[in-house]
């Protein structure tokens, strides 16, 4: 009797793991469009829509602000990461911000990095997949 309660509890075991790691994958899914708003220092609110696309550990998409819409580069997803880049550009000079977050179901949480005049500035972004 002992053996046939051993061999049970190692199949309970074995189909709670097998459960957390279905559970995990389907989870950890950044395909689809993520969104989320900004307001600046002088209170204008802006909204943000990414569409992305994620094909083994290369993520692709585009990011949408307002009118305008760039193309994610340089884009990965590993794990529960989605990191990428974008680039845009003003007045002639061509800006790029990096994203980092970590994907927990339907919402996206990180932080974003960019250059201003040599400087380095970060911020935290969070976004919702949209329904």
């Amino acid at each position: 009797m002992p053996q046939s309660t051993s061999f049970l509890k190692l199949l309970f075991a074995a189909a709670l793991v097998s459960m957390s790691f279905a559970a995990t994958a389907q989870a950890a899914d950044p395909n689809g469009t993520w969104q989320w708003k900004f307001t600046t220092q002088g209170g204008q609110e802006i909204e943000f829509s990414l569409e992305l696309e994620a094909k083994g550990e290369a993520l692709t998409g585009e990011l949408k602000i307002g009118d305008r819409s760039t193309e994610v580069k340089e884009g990965t997803f590993k794990g529960n990461e989605v990191k990428f880049k974008i680039e845009f550009e003003r007045n002639g000079r061509t800006s790029t911000v990096h994203y980092v977050g970590k994907l927990d179901g339907d919402t996206i949480k990180g932080t974003t990095e960019r250059e201003v005049n040599g400087e380095k500035m970060s911020r935290d972004w969070e976004a919702k997949r949209a329904k």
